[in-house]
């Protein structure tokens, strides 16, 4: 298999997470959302998870700070210190948006979000 880097759009997040917590990456289906993800997380210095939703969110929590528990439990990822949490395929949860926005407004929270 053949992957393009794609080395302006990593550039583009690096920047975009410099002022911002939260990122949405959108695109149509097959178009290299998930790649540019992996790609992004091989160029971290800081903690980066990468985890797929169509697998992880088939287990339900209710609160963001059940989550970040059982982030840190199950991955050692800690939301409350610098980092990157990468969620794909986000859609695939009950309540995307709410997620995203708990989480973006959480003054608590110093990991960085980008969702596809």
């Amino acid at each position: 298999m053949i992957e393009l880097e794609r080395k302006s759009y990593i550039d583009m997040m690096n920047k975009k997470l410099m002022r911002e917590i939260t990122l949405i990456i959108t695109g149509a289906r097959q178009v290299g959302k998930t790649t540019i993800l992996r790609q992004f997380q091989k160029q971290q210095t800081l903690p980066c998870l990468y985890i797929n939703c169509e697998e992880y969110f088939s287990l339900p929590f209710t609160t963001l700070k059940e989550f970040g528990t059982r982030l840190h439990i199950e991955y050692g990822f800690d939301i409350t210190l610098p980092g990157v949490l990468l969620l794909d395929e986000i859609q695939t949860r009950s309540d995307p948006d709410r997620l995203i926005k708990s989480y973006h407004d959480n003054t608590d929270i110093k990991a960085s979000l980008i969702v596809t």
